[in-house]
């Protein structure tokens, strides 16, 4: 179902989905969500063979080595969590009503 144009009476309104922010930072938005998800991965595979060398170490410098590397697995962990819903938030997406013959745009609401 198309509605009228209230604002010149001649065009109709299209439901059309753009971004809440401009492009330029959607596009930052972009390029920190793509190396978060591999981040993720990355963070928690280093998590996991290091904890499980925590447990194999007999020596306390190893194991201090390892609880180290734990920790930096950590730290990607959660930047890269973090940068993924900063990006998120820059990319996300409102619906609109725009009109084909004036151009007006109204809130889908």
């Amino acid at each position: 179902m198309l509605i009228k144009c209230n604002v010149c009476d001649e065009g109709m309104l299209e439901k059309k989905s753009k971004f809440r922010l401009n492009g330029v930072l959607a596009l930052i938005g972009l390029l920190l969500l793509a190396p978060s998800i591999p981040g993720i991965f990355l963070g928690f595979s280093g998590l996991f063979s290091a904890g499980g060398r925590v447990l194999e170490a007999t020596e306390p410098n190893t194991t201090m080595g390892f609880m180290a590397a734990g920790g930096f697995s950590l730290g990607v962990i959660i930047i890269s969590l973090i940068g993924g819903l900063l990006g998120f938030l820059l990319t996300m997406r409102k619906n609109i009503l725009q009109c084909d013959y004036c151009g007006a745009v109204v809130a889908a609401g």
